[in-house]
């Protein structure tokens, strides 16, 4: 409501309060509609970098949503949010004079609309591209789109669509210097415009007197802008303002009221020391933005080098316990192997000695019998040379 008042940051605060709920609630939908009208309403103030933020914020949180997964009713409105979020960016850069990445967008738009069949979407879609041809001066192309747009916002009674619609119509005529057709289409825009919307109300007036201008009717372009002027009031949208007092001074000047034309001149001078301010306020804001980016970024680092030395402490304290442990494990191996090999040895030498002392007792059990066989013999001998022999004697 607020957005369509033309109090454009009230409608701003509220969408930033709306986000803050709807991220606790995970409600992808409401949030998606929340950064596109987020950044609708920023760009009527002319911050176009906030815009486009908020714009790819949307469409970056929908790429991560598992959409398939969806049932088709939610799949078929996330999809639909996600055709208006290229329609709107389509726009944004037909605005900042970026025809190819416009119709880009615009043809995206047009594409995702057809596939699920969302006859409001695909007609806004092919505003949005029209309006990509309208400012590359491709105004047969632009008048194309807009035809087929109002053909189909027509059939569906969506009169948004249609003042939209009649809006490229006119300024394509316009283009094409088929002014008479131009003043017609702009004359419906404003009636199906005037109490639905009051910024399509207000570009509705100026393309009717785009066109008066171009007819050199000055005085009936000064009396459209006027009003403009009127139904202006309210608004805190600051280019728009320069674009209007901009025109009147124009007018005013070629009608020969030279006065008027440097009263509006001057305001316009004030509107556009309001952008500069707006535009220098924005390159603030985003720098501030890097800033904190970059503080956030380098304490990020600054965590993540505390983390990796940390990691790197603890590797080198496991690799010291691990180099320790195989020491030990080694050095426990090596004892192991001295204390078998000991063993061993002392095995080996128990052995050879009582080899050896076998060997003495078989060595003394053989020279005891050796003693005894000579004493046997001695014995032997002494008894049949002595007694024998004495015995023999006698008997003889």
């Amino acid at each position: 409501v607020h957005g369509q008042e033309g109090r454009y940051q009230e409608a701003i605060n509220h969408f930033h309060a709306a986000i803050f709920f709807y991220r606790k609630s995970n409600s992808l939908q409401d949030l998606l509609i929340c950064y596109n009208n987020l950044g609708a309403n920023l760009r009527q103030l002319g911050m176009v970098d906030s815009t486009i933020h908020y714009y790819f914020t949307a469409i970056q949180l929908f790429d991560k949503h598992l959409v398939e997964k969806e049932a088709a009713p939610v799949k078929e409105d996330l999809l639909s949010t996600y055709a208006m979020l290229h329609e709107n960016i389509s726009t944004l850069y037909g605005n900042l004079e970026n025809v190819s990445k416009a119709i880009q967008f615009g043809n995206k738009a047009i594409d995702i609309s057809r596939q699920i069949g969302d006859s409001v979407r695909l007609a806004l879609a092919m505003i949005s591209t029209s309006n990509a041809y309208y400012v590359d001066k491709n105004f047969g192309e632009s008048l194309t789109l807009a035809r087929q747009a109002s053909a189909i916002a027509n059939a569906i009674q969506h009169p948004i669509g249609q003042a939209k619609a009649f809006h490229l119509l006119s300024v394509s005529y316009t283009g094409l210097h088929k002014l008479d057709s131009a003043i017609d289409a702009a004359g419906k825009a404003l009636v199906l415009a005037k109490n639905t919307d009051r910024q399509l109300y207000l570009t509705a007036l100026m393309d009717l007197a785009d066109a008066y201008h171009d007819k050199k009717d000055y005085g009936k372009e000064v009396v459209l802008i006027k009003e403009a002027t009127q139904v202006f009031k309210g608004l805190d949208n600051v280019p728009f303002g320069l674009n209007l007092y901009e025109k009147l001074a124009q007018a005013n000047y070629a009608l020969g009221n030279y006065r008027e034309a440097f009263d509006n001149l001057a305001i316009s001078g004030d509107y556009q020391d309001s952008v500069m301010r707006l535009e220098n306020k924005e390159v603030v804001a985003r720098t501030e933005a890097e800033y904190e980016t970059a503080k956030k970024e380098r304490a990020l680092a600054l965590g993540q080098l505390q983390l990796v030395e940390k990691d790197l402490q603890l590797q080198t304290k496991r690799n010291q316990i691990f180099y320790a442990l195989t020491a030990l494990v080694i050095a426990v191996l090596v004892v192991v192997l001295l204390f078998l090999r000991s063993r061993h040895n002392k095995r080996l030498h128990q052995k050879e000695v009582e080899a050896i002392q076998q060997e003495k007792e078989l060595q003394l059990l053989h020279a005891l019998m050796q003693g005894e066989e000579k004493e046997r013999n001695r014995i032997a001998k002494d008894l049949h040379d002595g007694v024998a022999g004495m015995l023999a004697a006698v008997k003889m």
